[in-house]
């Protein structure tokens, strides 16, 4: 067993050390050192007794951790979905032999070591926190080579959704696709989710086209200066200015 651990011991009996156990018949200590227990047996009828006598060994607690990065807001980490990820685990007691394991396995590559890639698909099974959905949780384990003692942590994590980012929209004002809408995989659209999102275009020559900060009003196929650009394939980065979302960069076309 582990330091500073909760064991619990079954027995018809009484412990002996009734100022240490209470003299229960089920006895939970927490056990920092090398302990003898001495358990005093008696039948039903009170007549016959018997004295067991236990002596536990104590092994140091292994204290696995996971490493927090840029990514963790407080204690929880935040992921896009479908997106791999990073994540790295340690312990925090010196010259120990152990076994690395990450669960739900399902999320890891690999799931035995210590540094191990997560990738949570956007179709996951989430549950609810904080009134809101799309987190899920995650598990690093460490088992002690020579001692089989197993420590574990677990943290929440936050998955992001899926951005859908068309790559071509037709502004000849038939009203089907006539602006370049941005939302997420769920339908809602992009300005909701980052409101601090900045888009801009650019044509062929580098060029900026157009720019919007915030993206309430989706790009319509004009120029900043209000003519109608031709047809033909530009070029975007969007910042999402939002933890856990890096810049995207792609092209989009124009078709009349």
């Amino acid at each position: 067993m582990s330091l500073n651990q909760w064991f619990g011991i079954n027995a018809r009996g009484s412990f002996i050390d009734l100022s240490a156990y209470n003299g229960q018949p089920l006895a939970q200590a927490i056990i920092d050192t090398l302990t003898t227990f001495n358990l005093l047996m008696t039948d039903n009828s009170g007549e016959c007794q018997d004295l067991a006598t236990a002596l536990v060994t104590v092994y140091p607690k292994i204290g696995v951790e996971i490493i927090k990065d840029n990514n963790f807001e407080g204690d929880t980490l935040v992921v896009l979905a479908n997106s791999p990820y990073e994540v790295a685990s340690q312990i925090t007691t010196l010259n120990m032999d152990v076994v690395y394991y990450w669960k739900d396995p399902v999320l890891f590559s690999p799931t035995d070591n210590s540094i191990s890639n997560i990738l949570v698909p956007q179709t996951y099974s989430f549950y609810k926190q904080d009134n809101k959905w799309g987190y899920t949780q995650i598990y690093a384990m460490a088992m002690d080579t020579v001692t089989h003692c197993v420590d574990s942590v677990a943290i929440s994590v936050k998955v992001l959704k899926l951005i859908n980012i068309p790559n071509a929209f037709s502004p000849n004002g038939d009203g089907i696709h006539d602006t370049w809408g941005i939302w997420d995989i769920s339908g809602v659209p992009i300005n909701a989710l980052f409101p601090q999102i900045e888009v801009e275009v650019f044509n062929r020559w580098g060029s900026r086209v157009f720019y919007s900060k915030g993206y309430e009003k989706p790009w319509n196929g004009k120029s900043i200066n209000g003519g109608d650009l031709p047809v033909g394939t530009y070029y975007y980065v969007i910042k999402f200015n939002k933890q856990g979302y890096g810049a995207q960069v792609g092209s989009v076309t124009i078709l009349r």
